[in-house]
């Protein structure tokens, strides 16, 4: 077997083997800088709160049944919280080799009822942060007129100050920040480029193998 064809064989091989190694798209859709899951900590009172946050849409859901002994009037009572983007600005990514974050930049609205009455209904601007660790976190930082750092209920932000902030390591669910890997072309390029310079090298040596095999008097 010539170094050519021999050349030609690995190159095909590789390209085999890319193939075999891209996950396959069927069944369940893969997360790709993405997230969607539950989390809890003390800014939801330990209760599992609801979370998505992809590049078309950020949400967060918030369901406690608030203690009588932390209400105001002294009686018990579930606060709910639904908030969604209504603009993304920004979704910016940052990938290493163990973890990778996704900071969301927007616009979102929020909705808050205390039982079945609406305290607020909001727009307001919002910055949302996953981690894909080995635990995983989301958290939403945002202020409104009801959500100010005056509110009883508000857990302060740890990322700006005046704003509060819901979220907590995911229990359930998942953040994932993808790491590109060597796509088939890069692959099958590389290989184009290791048969070409061997068949230059090649070609080389048979240059002067045939002039060194050549009578005295034609050099």
């Amino acid at each position: 077997m010539n170094t050519v064809t021999w050349l030609a064989r690995l190159t095909f091989i590789l390209f085999l083997a890319t193939i075999s190694a891209i996950p396959a798209r069927g069944g369940a859709p893969l997360l790709e800088d993405a997230g969607v899951g539950a989390y809890r900590d003390a800014s939801t009172l330990f209760t599992s709160s609801f979370f998505t946050i992809n590049p078309e849409m950020v949400s967060c859901g918030v369901e406690v049944q608030v203690p009588a002994d932390l209400a105001p009037d002294g009686q018990s009572f579930m606060l709910t919280m639904l908030m969604h983007a209504t603009e993304i600005e920004r979704y910016d990514v940052t990938r290493q080799r163990e973890s990778g974050k996704i900071q969301v930049v927007g616009t979102m609205r929020s909705i808050t009822q205390f039982d079945e009455l609406t305290m607020e209904d909001a727009e307001h601007p919002f910055v949302a942060i996953a981690v894909d660790d080995q635990s995983d976190r989301f958290d939403v930082h945002f202020a409104t007129p009801f959500w100010g750092t005056n509110n009883p209920f508000c857990t302060p932000s740890d990322v700006e100050e005046g704003l509060c902030r819901f979220g907590g390591e995911v229990s359930l669910g998942d953040v994932v920040v993808s790491i590109p890997e060597p796509s088939s072309m890069a692959l099958m390029l590389l290989g184009s480029f290791l048969t070409l310079g061997f068949v230059r090298h090649r070609r080389h040596l048979t240059l002067f193998h045939s002039k060194s095999n050549e009578p005295v008097g034609r050099r």
